[in-house]
């Protein structure tokens, strides 16, 4: 028993061993029994990492474990599966009387299943066919009411009303034909049924192309849809005849209530397009039009041409109101552009296309007689069409107050005057007249004026919309820009926001090929600024100012940016191009900062004062108006110049901002009034951010001039200080008495930043020439001070040399040592220089040099006091 045992112990010591190995290769989470373990998704997962073999026994370890721990669990609870066993059996004994009832009750229940199965199914089918029946009724009913209406609207249309001289009659015929319209549109809405741009019975007749849905026909089957701005193209989404299925009958009756619309529609057309006419004759040729109504006295009595009666206009309402509602808004528009827009439309292709004759033929007569021996070239874009001559005799024809067709499209939506629609006041005979006129979804400016007039253009002039004459290009698209703009100005708001997004707009600027006319204009700028920085004389500063854009520069290439500048947003500029021109700016301007920063590389042979333009001649010293200094201030005064231009302030004036204000104010203004950025960077912000980007861009430029500048000046002042040195043989071997005053050499080393000052104050602005003088004198204060302080050590290790050869101090038995008037002079000499200085608007602050001149000679301030004023005495 107990080797039995041991083996028991020894086995499943083994089988823990070899699963412990197993499992530090296989996670244990994989075995969990939380989880369902899939041994094919193991074996896929593993069998890169692992060896199959490996693998096997691993998976056989796991098995082998999960045996063991279910035998062990069994002989735990050994008791209790008996125990469960047992219970079970009784369980069995006590269920089987009742086994033979509950399959008798089972067998009965699905026999009644079964029966009441079928009875539902007859049910159903019965009251599917009740429903057939019923909906054949309504069908029936909705097909005898319609038809009711067809025939009552046939009979109203062939009805007769007496006199139509009478107001009364004319009026009512037309009121008529509203309410027919109405009966059209609901026996559309009653069949529940459309017919669809492609099928037959949706073309118009007048001109025998297919039309697109109007609102009234898709708003009658739930579907709102609108874009009468195209040339009458299909719907992609109308491809079958009917959109519901209906009754044959109604089928039948659709389609003839629809062929029945068509005629009623044209009829409407015909009648709309005769009054239009006459209103627009009599308008127009009021004599002719009184005489073919009421012979030659109406032409004896006939005064000025104006607005029609108010009877026609009413009937113009009705008949306007019965098209929209039969769904052909584009028809009313459509005749409206045909009386009033066609003739005047083309007037202007010949007036535009007799100027175009007219500019070429000047420009050859001006090359002829410009050319001595013949013929001549003719000047670019000579005879090429400009578009100013056609869109100016539209606007003066049909955009001007009071224009008949403005006039309509007014009174027609409702309004009274002016360009906006008034807000009606209750009980007001106003309001009452507005009601009368008004016709819902019709849209005359954009449709009847707009539209034909952009598509006009686009079928006689094919060409203008490619920028073969950048000028021309340019100039055309300003007119038609124009054009959009004022046009827009007589539509309302809800017009002015579905002309925006209507197919005609879209078309018309997707022509224009504005991206190859920025392409072409940003290689000439490119070349002109090129061309003339490859000038010889194009970065050396002129003798005079030159004049450009406003402002005066000294630069050739200063000034062609300048004027480069200002002709690009103001002549070449396109508000569609807005953020390509900033970009091209920005892009001049940083070109411009690389070419003007290489003048700050001075050659090493101009190092000397001689070879920089300090002239030592002249009495005083003067720098040269040819010298480097005054040179690199002319051009420092241009950045200067070019960052002040810049500046984004927004209460800068004059040239201060100049360029920013050019830049600010072409923004388009629907980015500028759109809410399109952050509540805290707005699209002006972005703009000034650009700018004050491009200033960053050409400040290192400037740092680069002004500090080339200061060196040059710094070599002339640099040899006046070399007298330094001889301060200690002047007092040791000369054994000059205690100084009194300052050295020759200190306003010799200011006469370089004197005459810098002078040279520059009638050029530059007090502030700019103060920081240069500022800046130089440092540099000077700082050259200053290394010099004092070689001389203060060598002065100090020969007085030491002197102590140990001698045994005395270099002065002897005097009161005053050699050593101390060397320092008294030098004491003075700073003084004078700092004194100097500060004349010039230099002071001594922390860390700059004229702090570390006095910081140099402070040691020798003692000495100095004690001693100047007995030696002054």
């Amino acid at each position: 028993g107990s080797s039995h045992l041991g083996s028991v112990y020894k086995a499943s010591a083994g089988l823990v061993s070899r699963r412990t190995a197993a499992m530090e290769e296989i996670p244990a989470s994989e075995f969990d029994s939380q989880r369902s373990f899939d041994a094919k998704e193991v074996v896929q997962r593993y069998r890169k990492r692992v060896p199959l073999p490996q693998l096997q026994r691993s998976l056989r370890v796991h098995h082998a474990a999960t045996r063991q721990e279910l035998v062990e669990l069994i002989n735990d609870k050994y008791a209790d599966f008996v125990s469960l066993s047992s219970r079970m059996q009784g369980v069995e004994r006590a269920l089987k009387p009742l086994r033979a009832p509950l399959e008798e009750s089972s067998e009965l229940t699905r026999g009644l299943h079964i029966k009441l199965g079928a009875i539902l199914g007859q049910a159903e089918d019965t009251q599917r066919e009740l429903a057939r029946v019923r909906a054949r009724k309504d069908a029936l009913a909705a097909y005898i009411d319609n038809a009711k209406i067809l025939n009552r609207a046939r009979e109203a249309l062939t009805q007769r009303w007496g006199n139509p001289q009478e107001s009364d009659d004319f009026l009512r015929e037309h009121v008529e034909q509203e309410n027919i319209a109405r009966d059209l549109r609901r026996i559309r809405l009653n069949l529940g049924g459309r017919l669809l741009a492609g099928s037959p019975l949706a073309v118009v007749a007048s001109g025998g192309q297919q039309a697109k849905p109007s609102p009234q026909s898709l708003a009658s089957a739930g579907n709102a849809a609108r874009d009468r701005g195209g040339d009458g193209a299909e719907d992609s989404s109308a491809e079958a005849s009917l959109v519901e299925e209906a009754s044959p009958e109604c089928q039948a009756l659709l389609k003839e209530a629809a062929a029945f619309e068509e005629t009623f529609a044209e009829g409407l057309r015909e009648r709309l397009h005769g009054l239009v006419a006459n209103a627009k004759r009599g308008w127009e040729e009021p004599a002719a039009f009184a005489q073919d109504q009421l012979g030659e006295l109406g032409h004896a009595a006939c005064g000025a041409g104006g607005p029609p009666a108010r009877a026609e206009l009413l009937a113009v309402a009705h008949l306007c109101r019965a098209l929209v509602t039969v769904g052909r808004a584009h028809v009313v528009e459509a005749t409206f552009a045909d009386v009033f827009v066609k003739t005047y439309l083309e007037a202007a292709t010949v007036a535009c296309s007799a100027a175009a004759e007219e500019s070429r033929r000047q420009a050859l007569s001006a090359s002829e007689n410009s050319c001595s021996g013949g013929v001549g070239a003719l000047s670019i874009g000579a005879g090429a069409v400009d578009l100013g001559p056609f869109f100016h005799a539209v606007q003066d024809k049909l955009l001007i107050e009071g224009s008949p067709l403005l006039w309509f499209a007014q009174r027609l939506r409702g309004g009274i005057g002016g360009h906006v629609v008034p807000l009606p006041t209750p009980g007001t005979g106003a309001n009452v007249e507005s009601a009368l006129l008004a016709v819902p979804s019709l849209r005359l400016v954009s449709n009847a004026v707009a539209g034909p007039v952009l598509r006009h253009v686009q079928q006689v002039w094919p060409n203008v919309f490619m920028p073969a004459f950048p000028d021309v290009f340019a100039a055309n698209y300003m007119h038609a820009a124009k054009f959009i703009q004022e046009i827009e100005g007589f539509m309302t708001q809800s017009e002015r926001q579905t002309f925006a997004q209507s197919q005609a707009l879209t078309d018309f600027r997707r022509r224009w090929k504005t991206q190859v006319y920025f392409s072409l204009r940003q290689k000439e700028a490119m070349q002109r600024l090129q061309a003339v920085a490859a000038r010889p004389t194009a970065l050396a500063p002129a003798s005079e100012r030159l004049a450009a854009a406003g402002g005066q520069v000294w630069l050739e290439a200063s000034a062609e940016l300048l004027q480069l500048l200002e002709t690009m947003w103001k002549s070449w500029y396109l508000e569609v191009l807005y953020s390509k021109m900033v970009q091209l700016s920005l892009e001049l301007l940083a070109k411009y900062g690389r070419l003007v920063s290489g003048l700050a590389e001075v050659p090493e042979a101009s190092s000397a004062a001689s070879a920089s333009g300090w002239d030592t001649t002249a009495s005083p010293s003067v720098w040269a108006s040819t010298s480097l200094p005054v040179r690199l201030s002319r051009v420092a005064i241009d950045m200067l110049q070019m960052i002040s231009a810049l500046c984004s302030t927004e209460d800068a004036t004059g040239w201060t901002g100049s360029l920013a204000r050019l830049f600010l104010s072409r923004l388009p203004q629907g980015i500028a009034s759109a809410n399109c950025g952050t509540p805290e960077r707005q699209p002006s912000d972005l703009v000034r951010a650009l700018l004050d980007e491009a200033i960053t861009v050409l400040r290192p430029a400037l740092t680069d001039l002004e500090d080339a500048m200061l060196k040059q000046i710094i070599v002339a002042v640099t040899p006046q200080f070399g007298a330094i040195r001889t301060i200690p043989a002047l007092y040791r071997m000369l054994n000059k008495p205690v100084p009194t005053k300052p050295s020759p050499y200190v306003e010799a080393a200011m006469r370089p930043i004197l005459a810098f000052r002078e040279a520059t104050l009638d050029i530059a602005s007090v502030d700019d020439v103060a920081s240069w003088v500022r800046k130089a004198v440092d540099a000077a204060a700082l050259e200053f001070s290394v010099q004092a302080s070689q001389l203060l050590a060598s002065t100090k290790q020969q007085e030491a040399s002197l102590r140990r050869l001698g045994g005395r101090s270099s002065g002897g038995e005097a009161q005053v040592s050699d050593l101390d008037k060397i320092h008294i002079q030098l004491c003075l000499d700073v003084e004078n220089f700092v004194h100097a200085a500060s004349e010039m608007g230099a002071r001594v602050e922390d860390g700059n040099g004229l702090a570390k001149l006095t910081e140099v000679v402070s040691p020798l301030r003692p000495t100095y006091e004690t001693h100047q004023a007995p030696g002054a005495a």
